[in-house]
This record gives C-alpha cells, structure tokens and sequence, in this order.
C-alpha cells in the first residue's frame, strides 16, 4: 500500500468551509441542572494507540483550525477578540513572553499562531504523551475552555487528584486506568463530559446559550473527525444542527456515535 503524503494543517484549513460559531473562553459554573445528557457505558476490553506527538499535533491542528475558523469579535464571547481560535489576551502574553511589541490579534501569523497552540495549548496539556484520538479530544477541549480545564475533566476519568497539572502522577493514573478500561471508553466518557459542560454553562448563565448551538456542533463534529481516521469528510464540513430542538438533535447524535 502506497505511504499517505502528509498534510499540513494549514493547507487543509485554506479549503475549508468555515463553522458558524468560533470558540470561546468558558467561564467556571458552579451548580449545573441539565435535562439532556449523553449517557455513559464501560468497556473492559484495552485498546491503547501508539503514540507520536508531531503527528498527533498536525492532526489534533488541522481539526481545531477548521472549526475555529477566522477572526471573531463578539462582545459576549469571554474570550474577546480572537483569531485561528487564539485569543487577543493569549497572543499578548506569547508576544510579551518573545519580547515583541503587542499587536492586533488580526495580525496573526500562520507560524505565530502554530506556535501559541504547540506551546500554550497542546504541550501543556499534556497531549503530547496521549494516544492520538485522546490527544486530540484533550487538544480541542484545551483551546475551547483552556488547558487546565482540559486536564482536569481528564484527571476526574482516570482517578486521580483534578489539579489541572498534566505531570506523572496523571500519566500513570491514565495507563493505569487503560489496563481495565479500553480507550474507545476513556474518549467516550472524555467526550460526554465536555458535552453536557457545555450543556451546564448555559443553564449557569443564560446569555451564553447563542454559543450553544456552535459548541454542539464542534463536539458532534469532533467525534466524527475522530471516527474517520482523521479527516475532514465532506459530510463534518457540511453537518450543521437545526436552529429549533438542536440540543436533542446533537444527543441522540452523540449516543448514536458512541454507542450508548
């Protein structure tokens, strides 16, 4: 079988066709009532994938990429400005860190930006010690609602102290946990977790429900990209949710791909 030509990330965002709702900086909730989840289920059975970090980024890169799309400034969005999906605030503290000059984050290069999620997001989130759909569920998760948050839902899973720090402890505590569990069953509950936190938010704070329907979205399509070896099908870039009763859409979507 002839060998696959590796693909940059940035060359596939360019043909990309652009999501309807960018990522943002999710805000903390404390208490959470939510009417629709995605259940869960266990497997026994272990599965654990080899794992190469550059690769792994590359992938985890070109996912996030097209669903962040370009710039965005909406007023409601936490994170403010934001382009590629990295944040004005973010940007300032990668340019103060080089010694530059602030800037608009509309002047973001491609370089600039790979290096703000290599470095900010996905090395520090641990995802360059994870198999290759976790690491980039961990990646995706880290530069929605930040680091920490990712890794911290993660540490809940596996059993072990949710500090937000990826360390040692965290990594024997995940190949542990892969010795009863398979990792089709670590990703699916990954995955379930940051569904129905999404779902949280918006009952926390009501003026976040206009990004409800994009984060939905971002998490169906995620699951899919995962399904399919890692690329971007005709059928992720043209899955849109309906505007009325897309909460129940998404979750029975959700369970349906993950076979709960």
């Amino acid at each position: 079988m002839p060998k696959k030509k590796k693909t940059d990330a940035w060359d596939v965002m360019k043909d990309s066709i652009k999501p309807d709702v960018a990522g943002v900086v999710i805000q903390p909730v404390v208490s959470t009532k939510i009417e629709t989840k995605v259940t869960t289920k266990i497997s026994s059975t272990s599965i654990v994938e080899p794992i190469s970090a550059d690769d792994n980024f590359e992938k985890a890169l070109q996912y996030t990429l097209w669903i962040e799309g370009g710039y965005v400034n909406n007023k409601n969005d936490h994170g403010g400005p934001t382009n590629l999906g990295v944040t004005q605030e973010t940007y300032d503290s990668y340019r103060r860190q080089a010694g530059l000059a602030r800037q608009s984050v509309k002047l973001i290069t491609q370089t600039e930006a790979k290096d703000v999620y290599r470095k900010l997001f996905f090395d520090k989130a641990g995802c360059d010690k994870l198999q290759l759909s976790l690491s980039i569920a961990a990646f995706d998760f880290a530069c929605n609602s930040s680091p920490g948050r990712a890794v911290i839902f993660l540490q809940r899973i596996v059993g072990t102290s949710a500090d937000g720090d990826f360390g040692p402890n965290t990594s024997k505590a995940i190949t542990d946990y892969l010795t009863k569990h398979s990792l089709d069953s670590l990703l699916g509950d990954y995955l379930m977790e940051r569904f129905n936190f999404f779902l949280s938010i918006v009952h926390g704070n009501s003026s976040q429900e206009q990004f409800l329907r994009g984060w939905l979205k971002r998490m169906v399509c995620l699951t899919m990209y995962i399904q399919s070896d890692y690329i971007l099908t005709k059928e992720i870039k043209a899955f849109s949710l309906p505007k009325e009763g897309y909460v129940a859409e998404a979750t029975a979507i959700m369970n349906k791909l993950l076979k709960r």
